[in-house]
């Protein structure tokens, strides 16, 4: 793949403490301000969480306890659109310890 020259930038980390983590979806930070091409998830709580995509609406992923995933829009020429508003919630266990964080790069 050839080096399209675009310079690859981060958005403000977004991050939840375990206390505030429930069975009801709560905003994951703002919204994301521009297209994201690469979205890491880390859950370093203690219990399996949905994540949300629309704010809450849906439930799109599970990500297990103490993992984290990536999300590379950008190998398959796609993007999260600018304005998504990530959501998490608990699985009906709450977590006692940890927190959840969202990291967002865009070009």
């Amino acid at each position: 793949m050839s080096n399209t020259g675009l310079k690859g930038q981060d958005e403000a980390l977004r991050e939840l403490a375990f206390g505030a983590i429930s069975s009801a979806y709560a905003n994951l930070g703002t919204v994301t301000l521009f297209n994201a091409d690469i979205v890491t998830i880390t859950n370093n709580s203690d219990t399996d969480i949905y994540i949300s995509f629309d704010g809450g609406t849906n439930t799109h992923k599970k990500l297990a306890a103490h993992t984290s995933t990536v999300y590379d829009y950008h190998t398959n020429d796609l993007f999260r659109i600018a304005g998504t508003q990530i959501a998490i919630k608990d699985n009906t266990v709450a977590a006692t310890t940890g927190w959840v964080v969202a990291e967002i790069e865009y070009s």
